[in-house]
């Protein structure tokens, strides 16, 4: 059987290069082609196996998406209509046409991995979490208190490390010339929620764990009130909505899991109390840093504390694994970057630097956020 499986997979990347032999509508946005070899797989996910090789060049259509369109399924058809064909690659390798847009493109129902196919349960659990979650009723609730307590719909502040407090992360949603390429569907929210990612966030700092988010000593004394932490004083200047949440590049070097859980719980329990709704995140890690089973358990925490508040998950670690050294920079704690300071989802951009990524991913789930609680009006209190 596994010969068998294996000559089909050759037959595909033979066929692959035929390109005389194929049969696509010219004339269609959704066609493309790969600027140089890339796997084409089962499903939108590493963890799908590879069922072919795509060949650079070679004509294909766009057939449908991931939620988020990092992924797309394409297929290759014959002069007589006989799809030979059809598997999901990473939209980041693909020549895509200008006139490409997302929001025209269907979304696929599978997930965005195969648990099973993971070599231990801790990472099951890990591929298991959507890249981004649905958002619940609970959080419904969340919305109407802080419009009660006076919190601004349209505002955002950002909570964690260096890795979040990285000038090009969030704060380019504010800043012109934003090029979003294919992912037109971001439009509204961005325009939606930009303008409020101009501030930088005085909870989002160099150095800052779970524990110092908490210290006063920790808080700026030009901005924040006497006795204030770090997370008391953003949420009061700012009033936002959603605030956007990732620890754990320092946290995973000082302290354990336990405590670890418990300082995240007591950070989504006070922002919840003020009426904002917590968007946690996981955070990538490399496997051959040494702190790396201790990230997977961090990881793991951060989606169990989403899954029992109900909280809105971005599974940066799923949709950073993929990218070349995971996303991260050589000190395997900071996302990289690629050549821009704007806000950039075009020419690839997301396949190749984990900060584009993130920001990305940030902007989808601002925008599932918006689409879900802002414009129904049954949310509106």
């Amino acid at each position: 059987m596994k010969r068998l499986c294996a000559a089909f997979a050759v037959t595909l990347i033979l066929l692959a290069s035929a390109g005389s032999a194929l049969m696509q509508d010219p004339a269609s946005p959704s066609l493309t082609s790969a600027f140089q070899d890339i796997n084409v797989r089962q499903g939108p996910g590493t963890t799908y196996p590879t069922q072919a090789r795509l060949r650079t060049g070679v004509p294909v259509q766009i057939i449908e998406r991931n939620g988020v369109g990092t992924w797309v399924r394409v297929q290759q058809t014959l002069e007589d209509g006989t799809i030979f064909l059809d598997g999901w690659v990473v939209s980041g390798f693909l020549n895509l046409s200008a006139e490409l847009r997302f929001s025209q493109v269907p979304v696929s129902a599978l997930a965005d991995a195969l648990p099973e196919n993971a070599e231990s349960p801790s990472l099951r659990a890990l591929y298991s979490a959507p890249i981004i979650s649905p958002i619940s009723e609970a959080m419904r609730a969340v919305y109407r208190r802080g419009l009660e307590m006076r919190n601004y719909s349209h505002v955002v502040t950002k909570i964690g490390d260096s890795v979040s407090a990285d000038p090009l992360y969030l704060t380019l949603m504010s800043r012109p010339g934003a090029a979003l390429g294919p992912y037109d569907y971001l439009q509204d929210s961005l325009d939606y929620f930009g303008a409020s990612t101009q501030v930088e966030s005085v909870a989002a700092r160099i150095g800052l764990n779970t524990y110092a988010l908490f210290d006063p000593g920790w808080a700026s004394p030009d901005t924040c009130q006497q006795g204030e932490t770090p997370l008391e004083c953003e949420l009061r200047r700012k009033q936002p909505s959603v605030a956007l949440i990732m620890f754990g590049g320092n946290d995973v070097k000082h302290i354990n899991e336990v405590a670890y859980d418990q300082q995240m719980r007591r950070l989504v329990e006070e922002t919840l109390a003020k009426g904002v709704i917590p968007v946690l995140s996981t955070f990538s890690a490399n496997p051959n840093d040494p702190n790396w089973w201790k990230a997977i358990e961090f990881n793991n925490k951060v989606i169990q504390i989403a899954a029992d508040y109900q909280l809105p998950l971005i599974n940066l670690w799923l949709a950073s694994r993929p990218l070349d050294g995971f996303g991260l920079e050589q000190d395997g704690i900071h996302m990289n970057h690629w050549g821009t300071d704007t806000l950039r989802f075009d020419n690839g951009f997301p396949a190749f630097s984990g900060a584009n990524l993130r920001n990305l991913l940030a902007l989808r789930m601002l925008d599932e956020i918006r689409r879900t609680i802002f414009l129904d009006p049954n949310a509106q209190g």
